[in-house]
């Protein structure tokens, strides 16, 4: 970019050698500025540097080849005053003057960005940086709502209320969910204020308070409940209560559904409410005239009351005898069960419920 800055003119060719070659030095301090990384990736530009010490070596060196060609007696044989004009303000910026970095930045996180690049590329500790940022946050002033600066003004701070109050404010239920790991990381306060248990909050941490906020809004849609147990189930005080609930309330008019809903029994271990739905699902089913799929749910449930009760009443009102000759009335008890008898187990049902002997 900087190759492509001259302003160069058809009337200035004969006198353009002193700004190529201002562009060009330029353009290498630019490309030589030392970084402190372990490696540096192909084509990046950059001098790598992997230990403190060598850096700041290297970073001394640099400024001063800056510097040195900032007091250059080229600029004052170049005569075209736009480019003259911008190299030295990208010298006076990579020098770190604060009074061009300000010009140069439009929002007070690029004014603070530049700091570590050309001012202080070590500031001790979370309170210089807030002090820092304080002080660009004055000099840029920034009027958005986006609820960014306050945010990072609670992350520098380190206050981990400020951080939880803007997320919540701001960024919605998931971002304050998956927050909390990082506030806790490394803060013993933050910790002990996240999972500590709360009278006032019915016995729950902060942690899973937003959990469950979090989970029941995954809750509300057909499309996003099946996430919601990944959150419930590892919250320990009322999550499993609000799980149980949940897999309860899944509608079982849908076979596929129920299975998916059994799936999610089965792997958070609640047999229980497994068994519970399939009963809800024959139930529903024999009440609605499928009474082949009503049997199969009780079969699956292991529902042995309402087994017997069925088969003591579908042979009673069809006859007490096996070996009747007319076989129409079992041949319309097979209509009456309907496609699904097979799932059921045909009509073996009938004889281990009815003659378990």
């Amino acid at each position: 970019m900087l190759r492509f800055h001259g302003s160069y003119q058809l009337g200035q060719m004969d006198n353009r050698e002193t700004e190529n070659g201002l562009v060009e030095a330029v353009a290498v301090l630019v490309s030589t500025m030392p970084r402190m990384r372990p490696d540096l990736p192909k084509g990046k530009l950059g001098q790598c540097c992997k230990t403190r010490p060598d850096f700041i070596k290297a970073w001394e060196k640099w400024r001063g080849q800056v510097s040195k060609l900032e007091c250059s007696a080229f600029w004052i044989q170049c005569s075209h005053q736009k480019t003259r004009d911008g190299l030295k303000n990208l010298l006076h910026i990579m020098m770190g003057n604060i009074k061009d970095l300000t010009a140069a930045t439009s929002h007070w996180l690029e004014l603070f960005a530049s700091h570590f690049l050309y001012i202080r590329p070590f500031t001790v500790g979370f309170e210089g940086m807030h002090h820092l940022a304080q002080k660009c946050i004055q000099l840029k002033p920034s009027f958005d709502t986006n609820g960014l600066t306050g945010l990072l003004n609670g992350i520098l701070s380190e206050n981990p209320e400020v951080v939880l109050a803007e997320c919540t404010k701001k960024f919605g239920p998931w971002m304050v969910t998956h927050c909390m790991e990082l506030l806790a990381a490394d803060n013993d306060y933050a910790d002990i204020m996240l999972h500590e248990e709360r009278p006032n909050f019915g016995g729950i941490s902060i942690e899973e308070l937003h959990r469950l906020v979090y989970a029941q809004v995954l809750c509300s849609h057909s499309s996003t409940w099946q996430i919601a147990p990944t959150y419930l189930s590892s919250c320990l005080n009322q999550g499993l209560g609000l799980l149980e609930i949940l897999l309860l309330k899944q509608p079982i008019q849908d076979n596929r559904l129920v299975l998916k809903t059994l799936e999610l029994c089965r792997l958070y271990e609640l047999e229980n409410v497994g068994t519970n739905i399939m009963k809800i699902a024959g139930c529903y089913h024999w009440k609605h005239g499928r009474k082949g799929t009503g049997v199969y749910w009780f079969q699956q449930a292991h529902d042995k009351v309402r087994l017997d009760r069925i088969a003591q009443q579908l042979f009673e009102r069809i006859g007490k005898s096996v070996a009747d000759d007319n076989f129409k009335q079992w041949e319309g008890l097979l209509e009456l069960l309907g496609s699904d008898i097979g799932s059921a187990g045909g009509l073996e049902f009938l004889h281990r419920y009815l003659f378990p002997f």
